[in-house]
């Protein structure tokens, strides 16, 4: 359960807490004193008419078993001793504190029966693990009493305590904190210090939830503990409570989940009989028995919630692979399609390979001959990965073979492909394309570069040439003119490709890059343009040594006169 922080923070100060009388606060500092006199500690009880009422009550109850009824103060304390008389004084002064005001402490009733039962658990464990179960007590007795003081003091605040009492003890720390802005250990320093409680005991309450942190006493283990075997009767998820209460008992008192349930079973009767010994009325006890089945009731529950949840997700994850596979053979055939697209074979002048990143491509490229001789190429990328960009591929190079053979000018058929990608394409997608007529008989070539990496050529003789871009991609402007530029092989060959190419790095560095691609070519271009091609390719794929898949589609065309030959 959620609590939101306080806006104003709540602050506790000494003089908000209930004190004693002085009366009470001397006897409680005279039974810690070893040099105190008997006599004096009779004359301190007997001060209190009330106090030496109930001390004989008390000793001659069923809780102390005397053999003989108890008359005198001074019998009582002598019976006792020092040290028990000392923890029956702080009971009795909590009690008395309680019937005080009883209507400030109403809507708390619920946490001073926790109290109780703490103090009976704390006796168990003290028993179990051999310290003095008197000590032990008393300090569950008063353990979450600076917790109940913080109601106290401010009573619009016990509209939580249901909500906080569900929690184990770990939340309820950290929502008492959310909801004060402090804890109730912080509320034990003030208690411990205003009623000048023994060290042993102050301790025990201030560290009790320091036990992970440092070499904590057994007194403090115990009094951790207790709050957790008190929280398997208190808290809501009572399944999750009782398997980390005894997690929490096996790791701090060496206790197993035999043990553990064994003193759980004495909790009920025993919280009973301390209820009786104060004179307090508490509701019928829950027998740890129907504890247990309601607390493997939820976990029974929690296991068939868990498995339902897994019934689930293994039906997803059938339902996931099925899809997947239905997915990938409509991506395959998708595939199949893509590549029946592309030129099947080489011309004795043009040579293409396209290299997809993912199962379809978003480059593309086409040769055919016309009937006047010539053979009409492009090159393309479409921006994206995909099916959105596999699919506009599809459109644009089937627009190009179609229109290619009706338009004899190249920069007309580019302008047309041009309005048709404009009005019709979505999400701001364009195409690169580089586009050319080469007529093998005159050596003449025609070229439009719209937004292509620049091609490069490499004449018989001279100086490499790099042939720019001179009109941005298709599908961004109806208005863009395309400008064609002419030029003759002269027994020269021509390379154009898409930037996947130049943007994949080889052994010597990140990114290729025009001047990369130069070096490259150079280095096989003794081979025919097939065989070339695939080199040029598989060396890239190599010195991506990085295995990785790649990171764009590659494209590669290739422009050399071989007609004749």
């Amino acid at each position: 359960m959620a609590i939101a922080p306080r806006v104003d923070v709540l602050r506790i100060k000494p003089t908000d807490i209930p004190a004693p009388p002085q009366s009470s606060i001397a006897l409680i500092r005279a039974c810690d004193d070893a040099n105190v006199a008997f006599e004096q500690l009779c004359q301190l009880v007997q001060a209190s008419p009330s106090l030496s009422a109930e001390l004989l009550r008390l000793v001659n109850s069923a809780w102390f078993q005397t053999p003989q009824k108890i008359d005198t103060v001074a019998k009582a304390i002598k019976l006792m001793g020092q040290r028990s008389l000392l923890n029956v004084v702080l009971c009795l002064t909590v009690k008395n504190l309680l019937q005080q005001d009883p209507e400030s402490w109403k809507q708390t009733a619920v946490l001073w029966e926790d109290s109780v039962r703490r103090a009976a658990i704390c006796r168990l464990l003290a028993q179990e693990v051999g310290v003095n179960p008197e000590e032990g007590f008393t300090a569950g007795l008063l353990q979450d009493f600076p917790f109940i003081m913080m109601f106290y003091v401010n009573p619009t605040m016990q509209q939580h305590v249901p909500g906080l009492r569900a929690c184990d003890p770990d939340q309820r720390f950290d929502q008492e904190v959310s909801l004060f802005g402090m804890s109730h250990v912080q509320v034990a320093e003030l208690v411990t210090i205003q009623w000048g409680l023994p060290d042993k005991l102050s301790e025990c309450l201030v560290n009790h939830h320091e036990v992970l942190g440092h070499q904590a006493s057994v007194n403090s283990k115990v009094l951790y503990c207790a709050d957790w075997m008190c929280a398997v009767f208190a808290a809501a998820e009572r399944g999750k409570v009782l398997e980390q209460c005894r997690s929490v008992l096996k790791e701090f008192l060496n206790l197993d989940a035999g043990s553990v349930n064994e003193i759980l079973e004495q909790v009920p009767p025993q919280t009973e009989r301390v209820a009786q010994m104060m004179g307090l009325k508490l509701p019928v006890q829950e027998s740890f028995e129907d504890i247990l089945r309601q607390a493997n009731s939820q976990l029974a529950e929690a296991n068939l919630t868990y498995q339902e949840l897994m019934w689930e997700l293994e039906a997803a994850i059938r339902q996931r692979d099925q899809l997947a596979t239905e997915l990938a053979q409509e991506l395959e055939l998708a595939r199949e399609i893509q590549q029946s697209l592309l030129p099947a074979g080489d011309h004795c002048c043009v040579s293409g390979v396209n290299i997809p990143a993912k199962e379809l491509s978003g480059d593309f490229f086409d040769f055919f001959s016309l009937e006047d001789g010539s053979v009409l190429f492009n090159m393309g990328d479409v921006s994206g990965k995909g099916v959105n960009a596999a699919l506009l591929m599809a459109k644009t190079s089937s627009l190009f073979r179609c229109l290619g053979k009706q338009f004899g000018s190249l920069d007309q058929l580019m302008a047309v492909i041009n309005r048709e990608i404009v009005e019709t394409s979505v999400r701001g997608m364009f195409v690169s394309m580089v586009a050319g007529r080469y007529h093998p008989q005159s050596d003449q070539l025609e070229l439009v570069n719209a937004g292509s990496p620049p091609g490069i050529f490499f004449p018989m003789e001279g100086q490499v040439r790099v042939l720019a871009a001179q009109t941005p991609p298709l599908g961004i402007s109806n208005s863009v003119e395309f400008h064609t530029t002419r030029m003759s092989l002269n027994g020269g060959v021509l390379y154009f490709f898409s930037d996947g190419f130049t943007e994949t790095g080889d052994k010597e560095s990140a990114m290729l890059g025009v001047e990369g691609v130069i070096k490259l070519i150079r280095t096989f271009s003794g081979l025919p343009a097939t065989q070339r091609l695939q080199a040029l390719i598989q060396r890239v794929q190599e010195g991506a040594e990085f295995a990785t898949r790649l990171r764009d589609d590659m494209t590669i065309i290739v422009l050399e006169n071989n007609c004749g030959s």
